[in-house]
């Protein structure tokens, strides 16, 4: 893999946006939910940790161990604060980091996926997936120390939910729309992403077609953005123009700005509504 196709592919993420939610799901819910007990939030709470053990055993049957992208994650993290510690540039360290631990990663996850007898669409797509993770991981882990320690906790989630998260998972799928196969690729993305969100809120005592409502909505914005995307990218090649590829990203990224923005602004009127 070339250099500037793996920053490419390191530069990509959300399911981590989501799967990482994990670490702040307790302050996240007391915020979002209206008087939710404490049982509920603790039933919540070991959901989403069983619902993630799960999600990484059957990807780990297919090649990709999440812990172990995890704890590569956390050595990015702390090797970029030390960067930062030494005033080296953002973009600079970003860049570096993400290209040293992320290529360990891709090698690990490269070698353990070949060894399954798999088609290469679904090969191409969890190595897509990986680097998602993996990115949204280190990303979301920077967004939340410095939240944490600005005291702006929600400003910087806010952030990184509504401009960061979008324009990584877009990257995703702009990958997986190049490599020609978007749709499988979206189908294990947003389906791994409703089945974390699902049992999490069947514990919050939420019924089952509010969530397939609710969540169904984003699995259909993430479709949507990737048939842009899919779409952009065709006449892009037609007329043999890379800008109106680009152009279709910048419209997907937008859109899933948008969803993100307006979930985040009538959060507790959707709340309401799940637990109404």
């Amino acid at each position: 893999m070339d250099k500037k196709l793996l920053l490419e592919t390191q530069a990509f993420q959300d399911m981590i946006s989501e799967m990482n939610d994990q670490e702040f799901s307790e302050q996240y819910l007391q915020e979002a939910f209206i008087n939710i007990s404490e049982d509920k939030l603790e039933k919540a709470r070991v959901a989403g940790e069983k619902n993630i053990k799960v999600i990484g055993k059957v990807l780990k049957d297919y090649g990709i161990n999440i812990e172990y992208i995890r704890i590569q994650s956390n050595k990015a993290v702390k090797m970029m604060k030390n960067m930062f510690d030494q005033n080296v540039p953002v973009e600079k360290a970003s860049l570096k980091v993400l290209a040293v631990v992320g290529k360990s990663i891709y090698k690990k996850v490269a070698k353990s996926i070949k060894e399954k007898s798999l088609s290469k669409k679904i090969i191409m797509s969890l190595l897509v997936f990986a680097g998602v993770f993996f990115v949204s991981y280190v990303y979301s882990g920077i967004f939340v120390t410095v939240g944490i320690m600005s005291n702006s906790y929600n400003f910087y989630m806010g952030i990184f939910n509504c401009v960061i998260a979008p324009i990584i998972e877009e990257i995703g799928k702009r990958i997986a729309v190049k490599g020609k196969y978007p749709f499988v690729y979206v189908t294990i993305f947003s389906g791994l992403e409703f089945l974390l969100y699902y049992s999490k809120m069947v514990s919050l005592g939420i019924s089952v077609p509010k969530i397939v409502l609710v969540r169904g909505l984003v699995v259909a914005m993430h479709f949507v953005t990737t048939a842009i995307q899919n779409h952009y990218y065709k006449k892009s090649i037609e007329k043999d123009d890379p800008k109106i590829q680009f152009n279709g990203f910048v419209i997907a990224v937008s859109i899933h700005m948008l969803y993100n923005f307006f979930a985040l602004m009538y959060n507790k009127e959707i709340n309401s509504f799940l637990m109404g």
